[in-house]
């Protein structure tokens, strides 16, 4: 490359031009280190020639390769302005970007059909790979406009993944992906896989295996890449994800395979490997066993994710054996989770039911939540208590409990999460109680007479403000073991 730019026309512009082309090249065939050498030549050769459209438009593509490395220099990345001017070596008279968007808005389509090709053509020549996008973008657009098809072609290749998938989406047969799920391009990879994802709900049991085995090979890189879009390995997983019922039973193994790495550091899944797990458990009935024994893995960290558990708690009656070992050995170490799960499964184990026992008699020593604050706790200690409660219901046998078991901190119970807080405005002062000389002779105050009564009931016999060891005790807490056998 180098040797023919030097052979090649003396004007820095033109060997720009060549070496813009090589990069172009080596970008669309996924090679992005030595087209990232080639566009920072092509910025330099076109800096001299001072057609600074060139140079810009070579930045970008540079800066979109870079962003594909595996481990992107995001110290490299650079957004170039207020350059002197606008001059391309392959440009008309009049821009073809501007053209073409006129003509689109003005309902013009063959012209803005003719415009937008010109447009394309002068960015691929150009070997400006983030022009060329656009304008097929943009061409994609005219072809939608025109109730062309040939739209969702032009999307994939474009990279533009949300337009291609909305599309898709709206389409009664699904299309085939399979040139673009090769494509070296991880921009078309990933509107590859999105589409893909967005018709999953066409494919029938029998006809997913091609289109999952494709998924399948874009996800294998999804602990080795970046977390910098375009992320095809990320994209693929939730596309596997979607679907559902219809995941072959011949993706199980590569799916275990796929997530091997991250089970055998002992680390969590991420949300979406979860969800893909959780996915092909219910799908494939024969394999939920070997399923099961990762799932049991996951939530037996120290810190797995809540969003795992929740999907555990929604399964099915007839998908939750090979589960139930693992979530009833957590439940009988006090993990609140398992208990939740086992709740909601309505299982009454001896574990669940000293759990829910204790829960609501945590529940019921909480005085009455104080708006004074101004802030108002949406939480889950009602929803729990109630949920448990419930799964006592369908309990055969109830275990006896030794209320002196129900005591603040004698074992594991549910705690409440709370989801939101909300603020409210401030509340208004306190209305100053009357003085007691301004009160009428004979008569006591209203808010000392009431102060009174309240001691009198709670201490009967007992002056007000006086204390010994029994009431110090059932102010701390302490249950009176008489009352809760009673109750």
């Amino acid at each position: 490359m180098r040797r023919l730019a030097a052979a090649g026309p003396r004007d820095g512009g033109e060997r720009g031009l060549v070496f813009a082309r090589g990069a172009h090249a080596f970008a669309m065939h996924g090679d992005t280190r030595r087209a990232i050498d080639l566009w920072r030549q092509a910025i330099l050769l076109s800096s001299e020639s001072r057609r600074y459209g060139d140079v810009l438009a070579c930045r970008r593509a540079l800066n979109a390769a870079i962003l594909e490395q595996p481990v992107p220099a995001f110290s490299e990345l650079d957004t170039t302005s207020s350059l002197p001017n606008d001059a391309r070596l392959l440009s008309a008279a009049q821009r073809a970007e501007l053209n073409a968007l006129r003509a689109a808005h003005a309902g013009k389509l063959p012209d803005a059909f003719g415009v937008t090709r010109r447009c394309l053509w002068e960015s691929r020549l150009s070997g400006q790979l983030s022009g060329e996008r656009e304008a097929m973008e943009l061409f994609g657009d005219i072809l939608l406009a025109a109730g062309r098809p040939a739209a969702l072609t032009a999307w994939v290749m474009a990279g533009a993944a949300q337009k291609a998938a909305d599309l898709a989406g709206r389409l009664t047969e699904p299309a085939d992906m399979s040139r673009w799920t090769r494509s070296p391009a991880r921009a078309r990879q990933v509107a590859a896989a999105q589409v893909i994802g967005a018709q999953a709900r066409l494919y029938g049991s029998a006809a997913a295996g091609p289109a999952v085995q494709q998924l399948l090979g874009l996800a294998a890189e999804v602990w080795t890449s970046s977390n910098i879009q375009p992320h095809p390995a990320f994209d693929a997983i939730k596309a596997l994800s979607r679907f559902g019922r219809n995941l072959p039973a011949d993706a199980v193994d590569p799916v275990l395979k796929l997530l091997d790495p991250r089970i055998a550091a002992g680390g969590a899944l991420t949300p979406d490997t979860a969800e893909l797990l959780i996915q092909l458990y219910w799908a494939v009935p024969d394999r939920r066993h070997d399923l099961a024994r990762v799932l049991a893995g996951q939530l037996a960290l120290e810190n797995p994710l809540p969003f795992l558990w929740e999907l555990v708690a929604e399964l099915p009656e007839e998908a939750r054996e090979p589960l139930n070992p693992a979530v009833s050995s957590l439940a009988d170490a006090g993990n609140p989770e398992a208990l939740r799960a086992l709740a909601q499964w309505r299982e009454p184990t001896p574990a669940l039911q000293l759990a829910a026992r204790r829960t609501c008699a945590h529940l019921l020593r909480q005085p009455l939540p104080s708006t004074s604050a101004g802030v108002w706790p949406l939480g889950t200690k009602f929803r729990d208590a109630a949920s448990m409660v419930a799964a006592l219901t369908s309990a055969t046998t109830l275990i006896e409990t030794d209320p002196l078991d129900l005591r603040p901190g004698s074992g594991p119970m549910v705690t409440e999460k709370v989801l939101i807080s909300m603020a409210a405005g401030a509340s208004p002062p306190p209305t100053p109680a009357p003085a007691a000389s301004a009160a009428e002779p004979g008569h006591a105050s209203p808010a000392a007479d009431t102060s009174a009564q309240i001691q009198d009931h709670l201490a009967p016999g007992k002056p007000a403000g006086g204390g010994d060891a029994a009431g110090d005790a059932v102010d701390a807490g302490e249950p009176d073991a008489q009352a809760l056998t009673a109750a």
